[in-house]
């Protein structure tokens, strides 16, 4: 049989959903499972009697229309935050994330094109924070939509191909989905002078690479989130609304490099 925990504990889990919403916060199923076990443990149980009835909160919770609508509750898209290509070799090695991160436009002409020639589309103030990250991973761009285009793919180009040894003898063989910012001309020009050939994968065929994104970028976004998620647990336990507010605000540009 699975224990019941008693109402006012289930209704004491539903207010602080409705609390993280109003905040602005995502909650995420993971989010109410952490919650239900602090919960069940608070009502006295043990953990073999309270598994049945974390998966059953669970649903109760997700199902509620008036308490939590079901879309808040999913898992957020990440792509209005940030970029990431990854690349690796045939030998199976992986080589360093290429990130593109969303930070406001000038609207000043002349402020936006030294943003993109001097600090890789970032104004002053926020270069002050990527700077430093900058200096260590080499290969950090920001831009209004947080979107890959032909100038970073240029970068790209630069940044892995430019500087091998064997550059002037050896072609490299670079597959690449059918992106219009991988194919530009001036992207072309770029991997001709870098002895790079750039082919594309058909988009009928991208299906070949799940199994790379279910090994590169799945972990990576598992971690992300649960150090998020504990951002939040430590602000509740520690803090005061306001800390909480902040916490589970979407992470800075440093905050998400150091993820």
């Amino acid at each position: 049989m699975a224990t019941i925990l008693p109402r006012e504990y289930e209704e004491q889990l539903a207010r602080w959903v409705n609390s993280m919403r109003q905040d602005g916060v995502p909650v995420t199923p993971q989010m109410i499972q952490i919650m239900a076990l602090e919960t069940a443990i608070d009502a006295g149980l043990d953990e073999a009697s309270f598994a049945v009835w974390i998966q059953k909160t669970l649903r109760a919770v997700v199902a509620c229309p008036h308490q939590v609508r079901p879309g808040h509750v999913r898992e957020r898209k990440m792509k209005d935050r940030a970029t990431a290509m990854v690349m690796a070799d045939s030998t199976g090695k992986k080589h360093p994330l290429f990130l593109v991160l969303k930070t406001a436009a000038s609207t000043i002409k002349a402020v936006v094109q030294e943003n993109l020639t001097q600090r890789h589309g970032f104004g002053k103030q926020v270069w002050k924070d990527v700077q430093p990250l900058q200096d260590r991973f080499g290969c950090i761009y920001g831009n209004p939509t947080a979107w890959w285009n032909s100038t970073i793919s240029m970068d790209f180009l630069r940044y892995h191909f430019a500087g091998r040894p064997d550059r002037a003898t050896k072609k490299v063989l670079l597959l690449w989905d059918d992106s219009s910012a991988h194919f530009t001309d001036e992207v072309v020009a770029i991997a001709t002078e870098l002895n790079v050939l750039l082919e594309k994968i058909p988009p009928q065929f991208t299906w070949i690479c799940q199994p790379a994104d279910v090994a590169w970028m799945r972990p990576m976004k598992a971690q992300l989130q649960k150090m998020w998620i504990d951002s939040i647990r430590r602000a509740e336990q520690q803090g005061s609304e306001d800390d909480v507010q902040v916490a589970s605000a979407e992470a800075s540009n440093t905050g998400t490099m150091d993820y």
